[in-house]
């Protein structure tokens, strides 16, 4: 199927996650709205029918984003539970896409194409590549790294843009929003070029660029009050690791690594990676626990309130706190859920968490 500049396609409006061309989403189908979607235009006989469809996004319970994605669908789950069908999507963004006519479950669109020879500003583009390569630095995924490596070498940076925003992790639907409706090139690049260079305080794990692949508008003026350095970081850190009592395998291998950062240039662009792991390494609660409770009657009671059904899985929680009450010891015992998104598994590790009084955390 070709995608033409109009078309009519099927529709899943989503409320939260945004899915930007060059991205790939996996997609929790919960409504009705969206299952009869499902049902209606992209199965067939249990394959897939359809592999096209829109992505729309929901501002409020009556509007619609004016901008949604046109996506391709790479795979559709499907699995009954208690009598009930339920479907999970893996989509990626292909086009953004104007939504003309929406009439529900299908809506016309018309694709947005970017001008041709956009007039990019030369230092944004140095500090969008900058920026990305410590993203693929900093990615889990092999595939990623040479995705944005390769957009890198062919010069692609409009896209290169979208799978850069697609991966900071720290922005909201509403700025995702923001981006994906800006339809000119040249201020996606420089949106995504801020966005990478602001650091996100409240979680150490998220994207640190160095300031150096800021541009000097978006760089904070130093007005007469002194503005830590680099140095001055790492000493702070160091003292914070010297106060928490490590075994000596893990101090070894922390001091060794701070070791290696101190005598580190803070432009390379491994300084930023090694020292978002020491800074998480002295954020773990190293020296802080909790005593379990572990009761089979509350738990018994805690579970049956939180999950409907479920009595195989609940019935195999309990025999684990069981199990854990009798040898007073939680050491080394690990319980593994699997399942597509939305079925139960986080949950039940809440409520797992709830009885044995302890602090959830994922």
């Amino acid at each position: 199927m070709k995608i033409e500049d109009s078309m009519e396609l099927p529709v899943i409006l989503v409320a939260s996650g945004v899915l930007l061309p060059g991205a790939s989403l996996k997609i929790p189908i919960k409504s009705k709205l969206n299952i009869r979607t499902i049902e209606q235009h992209l199965t067939r006989g249990g394959a897939v029918a359809n592999n096209y469809v829109v992505i729309a996004y929901k501002v409020s319970p009556d509007k619609v984003y004016e901008v949604g994605t046109i996506a391709y669908v790479e795979k559709l789950f499907g699995w009954t539970f208690n009598s009930t069908v339920h479907y999970s999507l893996d989509v990626v963004g292909l086009h953004r896409a104007n939504i003309d006519k929406l009439s529900l479950p299908t809506c016309v669109v018309s694709k947005i194409v970017d001008s041709p020879g956009a007039d990019f500003n030369h230092t944004s583009i140095e500090s969008l590549i900058s920026g990305a390569k410590l993203l693929a630095l900093n990615s889990s995924s092999k595939n990623i790294s040479h995705e944005i490596l390769n957009l890198i070498d062919e010069h692609d940076y409009t896209k290169l843009a979208d799978l850069c925003v697609s991966l900071i992790k720290f922005l909201g639907f509403k700025q995702l929003l923001e981006f994906l409706g800006t339809k000119e090139p040249e201020k996606r690049i420089d949106l995504c070029v801020k966005w990478m260079g602001e650091r996100n305080e409240n979680n150490t794990l998220e994207l640190k660029l160095p300031s150096s692949i800021v541009p000097a508008s978006q760089k904070p003026q130093n007005k007469g009050r002194k503005v830590p350095n680099a140095k001055n970081q790492v000493e702070q850190l160091e003292e914070t690791l010297n106060g928490i009592e490590f075994t000596e395998e893990i101090s070894d291998r922390v001091f060794s690594e701070l070791h290696r950062l101190k005598n580190m240039n803070s432009q390379q662009s491994e300084y930023n990676i090694l020292l978002n792991w020491l800074e998480l390494v002295a954020a773990l609660p190293w020296n802080t626990s909790t005593v379990d409770d572990i009761e089979i009657s509350k738990a018994r009671t805690i579970l049956a309130e939180s999950h409907e059904a479920m009595d195989d899985v609940k019935q195999r929680v309990l025999e684990h706190l069981a199990v854990c009450k009798m040898n007073n010891s939680v050491n080394g015992m690990i319980l593994c859920f699997t399942g597509p998104p939305g079925i139960g598994k986080t949950s039940i590790a809440k409520a797992i968490a709830q009885s044995m009084g302890r602090k959830f955390q994922r």
